[in-house]
């Protein structure tokens, strides 16, 4: 069972959502279905600011806040401030299988990034990522971070279908693995209840049925090759992508409410009332504070590189020659 503390006043920081899922964004959607699965109450704020940043997922509950960037990410803050544990009750056995499968996640999502940001796929990234920035800040952003993707990953000009073909098919053999498992007569992977991998795995295939990716390998591949895969996600998609629409109350940036914050105002309340001064407002934690600096200052920043990248550079801008990520047309 899932620990659980302060239910109610749990805030989650994630991307907005589109194409029918709560969050479009596939490094956020994890974090917020495995809220879902620990039966954690919670409320989602979405923020568009810095959409290059590591910081997103974050989690918020009165004075305690956890960066997807920091060392475990969300997952890892949770079972840390005894939150929530979706593995906290596995078997020894259960925890090296957990494991094991947990690195077949990274050539999925190595495989998903690639189609996301390929060209064919271009306004799909943009709506998830750059839609709110003006032009031609956006374009500078989209531009530098498939560079960076494309980069990571190892693809160029040179090497981009040999690359491609071989992150496919380490894709290939995962869905394998995964499909292989659920045979198994089990609603969920490693145990009779749900783990923090079966909250990885669904958003991966939530998100690849539910986004509109052009000439998408990945859905042609579970589709056709692995229902098992598509039955598991399809059996709990209702209950996971629940209140997929933000209400007026979710697009408000404001600090969640705990116990501690409520009791804190109406102390201050009482205090005004006897006419006394009234208790000082939390202190912002550094990364906190850096958190919320980075986003008052992104876009003057981005106008900034935007202008050294064509004054510098001295390449045309509207038009990508695709030397940076191998996506050319032939």
């Amino acid at each position: 069972m899932a620990e659980k503390k302060n239910k109610g006043g749990m805030a989650l920081r994630v991307r907005p959502p589109a194409f029918g899922l709560p969050t479009a964004c596939p490094k956020c959607l994890p974090s917020l279905l495995y809220l879902r699965l620990a039966n954690i109450t919670f409320w989602p704020e979405y923020s568009a600011a810095m959409p290059d940043s590591d910081d997103l997922p974050m989690v918020e509950l009165g004075l305690l806040v956890g960066f997807a960037s920091e060392p475990g990410g969300v997952e890892e803050f949770l079972r840390t401030e005894k939150l929530g544990d979706l593995d906290a009750d596995l078997a020894e056995v259960d925890r090296s299988e957990l494991k094991a499968f947990k690195s077949l996640l990274v050539p999925l999502s190595d495989a998903l990034q690639l189609e996301l940001w390929s060209r064919e796929n271009e306004s799909i990234a943009h709506k998830i990522y750059v839609s709110h920035l003006p032009w031609p800040i956006n374009r500078a952003i989209e531009w530098n971070m498939r560079r960076k993707l494309m980069n990571r990953l190892g693809v160029n000009k040179e090497n981009a279908k040999d690359r491609e073909a071989e992150i496919y098919k380490c894709a290939f053999d995962a869905y394998e693995a995964f499909s292989a498992k659920k045979q198994m007569d089990s609603l969920y992977l490693v145990s009779d209840k749900p783990t923090s991998l079966d909250a990885m795995l669904l958003a991966h295939i939530l998100f690849v049925l539910s986004v509109p990716l052009v000439g998408s390998i990945l859905k042609d591949e579970l589709v056709s090759k692995h229902p098992l895969l598509v039955q598991y996600a399809e059996s709990m998609k209702d209950t996971l992508l629940k209140s997929n629409e933000p209400s007026p109350s979710d697009s408000v940036k404001s600090p969640p409410t705990s116990p501690r914050a409520s009791s804190h105002a109406s102390s201050s309340s009482r205090d005004k009332d006897k006419g006394t001064n009234p208790e000082p407002k939390r202190k912002q934690t550094p990364k906190e504070k850096e958190f919320r600096k980075r986003g008052k200052m992104f876009v003057m920043a981005q106008l900034a590189a935007l202008v050294a990248y064509i004054v510098y550079s001295g390449l045309p801008f509207e038009e990508d020659d695709g030397d940076d990520n191998g996506h050319d047309d032939d």
